[in-house]
């Protein structure tokens, strides 16, 4: 009985951040192949197909991983390997605003595309805002790439109508499909330009399921 009551108190422990605190859901994970994981609470969780997120879960990948995450915004993103992110804040509709807290690593976001009758009164200038180390990601109504790696951001917008990246020291804008920056930590980011096919190849590799 008392082993029981013990699971019980676990169990609500996990599935709830804080005392009187509703969790709010993010998404949920729509394909995994591989391993990962869910930190919630300070517990690890490991994640599998169909698994509800909530907001403030560190999502982490391994080795040979690809975790594609479906927001309930509409919006979906992609881990590679050894990568990490949280869902730091999330609108409970459609079309609404997310902000996400990239760590390390690779990923492709996908913002949601909504009908005229979906979009809010007040839509937000950028529906989604992806944080990392090196800069700030400003997406709207795109598919866009990153990697996170020690000092380095690396961002190429594969489709889509823009990406605003700020940094502290410069900012600028993605305007045109397979356009790229690359921001270094304590410098602007670069001048926007096509990327070169190889490395376009080895973006789509690295979030690819197959």
């Amino acid at each position: 009985m008392a082993r029981a009551l013990a699971l019980l108190v676990l169990a609500v422990m996990i599935s709830w951040p804080a005392l009187g605190q509703q969790p709010q859901t993010a998404g949920v994970v729509d394909r995994l192949v591989g391993a990962a994981t869910a930190t919630r609470g300070g517990i690890g969780l490991p994640l599998s197909d169909g698994m509800v997120v909530l907001v403030g879960d560190k999502i982490a990948t391994g080795d040979a991983t690809r975790l594609r995450l479906r927001l309930i915004s509409g919006a979906a993103v992609v881990l590679g390997d050894n990568s990490s992110i949280t869902v730091e804040a999330q609108e409970a509709k459609r079309g609404g605003h997310t902000v996400l807290e990239f760590f390390h690593g690779v990923f492709l976001a996908v913002t949601s595309s909504v009908s005229d009758a979906e979009v809010p009164a007040e839509p937000p200038a950028e529906p989604m805002e992806i944080r990392t180390p090196n800069a700030v990601l400003g997406i709207r109504g795109t598919t866009v790439w990153g990697e996170q790696q020690q000092d380095h951001l690396g961002v190429i917008m594969l489709s889509g109508k823009g990406v605003v990246v700020t940094a502290p020291t410069g900012m600028v804008t993605l305007t045109a499909p397979l356009e790229g920056t690359d921001v270094r930590t304590g410098k602007a980011p670069t001048t926007p330009k096509q990327w070169g096919q190889k490395r376009i190849d080895a973006a789509n590799r690295s979030v690819a399921f197959e």
